[in-house]
């Protein structure tokens, strides 16, 4: 066993005294373990996330459907109602990732707060508040990008659009240079 991977299942051995299972180890005072047990009422905003998220997509699905619909029975079959049509598409996309980023989010509060272990896939597993961070920052990334393709899609031949993609690029190259700073910190 390496001395990292050791170290890691030393760290979770630590965290499993206090984890998931309510169960706290070692001699703790009275303090300690309500310092400790208050961590679930992170539960309440865990929940809240999940609502949200849940909330969302099903509001964008709704909205998907009525926009389909509206395509077919009352927009032109024209360049202008395939355009319109599109840009809609791609903004509920856009709050389709938004959706799955606060269920990620969810997910990743309740690994670093309830249970470390909850299964989940490889991309998705949190070890540290900065895990999340970077997948948050990662999709914020993603929504940026689509809500500059709509933007473009939509642009009408002046130079706002440039404008509109140099803002976006340099948010972009500033999310790079800190997560790239802040990865090599650690």
């Amino acid at each position: 066993m390496t001395d990292q991977h050791s170290a890691e299942h030393e760290e979770r051995d630590r965290t499993r005294q206090w984890g998931a299972t309510g169960r706290l180890g070692g001699p703790l005072d009275v303090p300690s373990r309500i310092v400790v047990t208050t961590r679930y009422g992170i539960l309440l905003s865990i929940v809240g996330v999940a609502i949200s998220s849940l909330v969302l997509l099903v509001y964008c699905l709704v909205v998907m459907v009525s926009s389909i619909v509206h395509a077919f029975t009352e927009t032109s079959f024209d360049m202008d109602g395939a355009r319109m049509f599109a840009v809609e598409l791609i903004e509920l996309t856009d709050f389709f990732l938004l959706g799955m980023v606060l269920y990620v989010v969810a997910i990743g509060m309740y690994q670093l707060f309830v249970d470390p272990d909850l299964p989940v896939a490889g991309w998705m597993r949190v070890r540290s508040l900065d895990d999340l961070k970077t997948q948050i920052l990662n999709v914020i990334v993603v929504l940026l990008v689509v809500t500059f393709l709509a933007s473009a899609i939509t642009w009408s031949g002046g130079r706002d659009v440039i404008y509109f993609g140099a803002a976006v690029s340099a948010v972009i190259l500033a999310v790079s240079v800190y997560t790239f700073v802040h990865r090599g910190n650690h």
